[in-house]
């Protein structure tokens, strides 16, 4: 699965459900794995790993993390966990970091052109 793919998945989890301060969560707040059954909510790295599997770093060329911070200028886990963060900010910056690894005819740039599409026709409704 490519970075920019494992971006996308990651940030369609993120909208479903994110958190602070933990990699994952279950539907109580309690602290869970990544890939535990219960977890419902996810931080960036969080979700990268659930998308990925365990250890963010790719075998092949750059990792989804390694692209998300530097995206964000730093450390993954200061970004998603800054005060006024939002879920839609992370997820956004996510797609937008996808996006730009596809390049205008990337092999899955049809099917992440199109969920933007769906996702910026929703915002605008």
């Amino acid at each position: 699965m490519s970075a920019a793919a494992v971006l996308f998945d990651a940030a369609a989890l993120v909208r479903k459900g994110w958190t602070r301060h933990e990699l994952a969560r279950d539907a109580h707040g309690g602290c869970v794995s990544v890939s535990s059954p219960n977890a419902v909510s996810f931080c960036a790295i969080g979700a990268i790993e659930r998308v990925q599997g365990r250890g963010i770093m790719a075998r092949n060329g750059h990792s989804a993390w390694e692209l998300l911070s530097s995206a964000v200028g730093g450390l993954v886990s200061e970004w998603n966990n800054r005060p006024r963060q939002t879920a839609d900010n992370v997820a956004l910056t996510m797609e937008r970091v996808a996006v730009e690894q596809l390049g205008p005819r990337g092999p899955e740039a049809y099917r992440v052109g199109a969920a933007l599409t769906r996702l910026y026709t929703e915002c605008a409704s």
